[in-house]
């Protein structure tokens, strides 16, 4: 079976990863990929694939950009289109309408902020609204906090299929001594407590909020570290979190580390991960990828954390750092008096990953949902 994936870019995001391990695992069906955007962080990785891959640079709101993606699926004539994301969704079901190709969307986000995000990526939502109703065959969400708003968008709800994402349990593990090397290469008290953050810099991550947890707890005279781990950033913000950090004497407390290469011992560094984003998360995969590592979590309710974590000692319902920071004294605490019950809660994290997200079963359910349109 011919499969084209329609992808905005082919950077290091949770859409861009899902679909690299979804197409390196299906061994059933072949696959080629249109990119909107050239280059990405993981553009190498699905060239290693052998995967036919056409590169674009397009402005969606140009006929002639239509004109070329379109020429590109009739010569490729694919059995099925599978798109990824909003701008994605709004190509496939053109195609869908105009040359009768079956198309399937993979639907990743939450709720957006409408005073952050692309003007035009919310018109383009509103746009997939009317289309879903006739000009897609199913739609994937990743989570079912996304399927559910989605709904209340009007989104067709007849149509709709729950994948969560599956992870790879070879690669995010436990790593022994990680730790010790980096608390003796800091000079840093080796009893210290470790927090992390792990995203992109980004408005949407809201590492403002982070780094004034961080100074709460400093204040309360907490032995805290914090290493913010990012794959990309966005040099604006990032000059202001310095700034910030800078007026708050915090320079001794927190680095930053690039996590686009060895994310897995970076994460094997941290006590506890923090999840403080504001919007716009469906199935946060640092979750899942921190747990498996043994890392266990306090998190934001936002998206499907809480059905990821199941357990409530570990969710948050409002973003308020009192109530971050009694949490983590409480785990800190936990770690320092307690070290069998805190050694039990980080072995029971991987093994819920170990048990309910399975990377083979996340491309079972793709295959089973491609099967239906042979």
């Amino acid at each position: 079976m011919q499969i084209l994936h329609i992808i905005s870019n082919l950077g290091r995001g949770g859409a861009e990863s899902t679909l690299l391990k979804v197409i390196s695992g299906d061994l059933k069906n072949n696959h080629k990929i249109i990119s909107l955007k050239k280059g990405g962080q993981l553009r190498k990785n699905f060239i290693s694939q052998n995967i036919e891959l056409f590169e674009l640079q397009t402005n969606l709101y140009n006929p002639f950009s239509f004109l070329k993606i379109f020429k590109i699926i009739k010569k490729i004539n694919p059995d099925l289109i599978q798109t990824w994301m909003y701008h994605s969704d709004l190509i496939g079901s053109i195609a869908k309408m105009f040359y009768g190709y079956k198309c399937i969307w993979c639907v990743r986000s939450g709720i957006l902020d409408y005073n952050l995000n692309n003007f035009k990526t919310i018109i383009t939502r509103k746009l997939c609204v009317y289309l879903s109703k006739k000009y897609v065959d199913k739609i994937i969400y990743c989570s079912y906090n996304s399927m559910h708003f989605h709904h209340k968008l009007g989104y067709s709800n007849g149509k709709s299929v729950l994948i969560n994402n599956g992870y790879d349990s070879n690669f995010f593990k436990h790593i022994p001594n990680i730790k010790s090397d980096f608390i003796k290469k800091n000079k840093i008290n080796k009893d210290i407590f470790i927090l992390g953050i792990i995203g992109r810099i980004h408005e949407q991550k809201n590492h403002i909020f982070f780094l004034n947890l961080i100074k709460n707890l400093i204040e309360r005279n907490q032995e805290i570290f914090a290493l913010i781990i990012y794959p990309e950033m966005k040099e604006i913000l990032k000059n202001k979190l310095d700034i910030f950090i800078y007026k708050n004497n915090l320079e001794k407390n927190i680095i930053f580390v690039d996590g686009s290469q060895n994310i897995n011992s970076y994460i094997n560094i941290l006590d506890l991960n923090i999840l403080c984003s504001s919007w716009g998360e469906a199935f946060p995969n640092v979750i899942c990828e921190t747990m498996l590592c043994k890392v266990p979590n306090i998190s934001y309710d936002i998206g499907d954390a809480s059905i990821i974590i199941k357990n409530n000692d570990h969710i948050i319902s409002e973003l308020n750092t009192e109530l971050f920071a009694m949490k983590i004294l409480k785990f800190l605490n936990l770690k320092k008096n307690s070290p069998n019950e805190w050694s039990t809660i980080k072995e029971n994290a991987r093994n819920n990953i170990l048990k309910n997200y399975k990377i083979s079963d996340m491309i079972k359910k793709f295959q089973k949902t491609w099967d239906n349109y042979k």
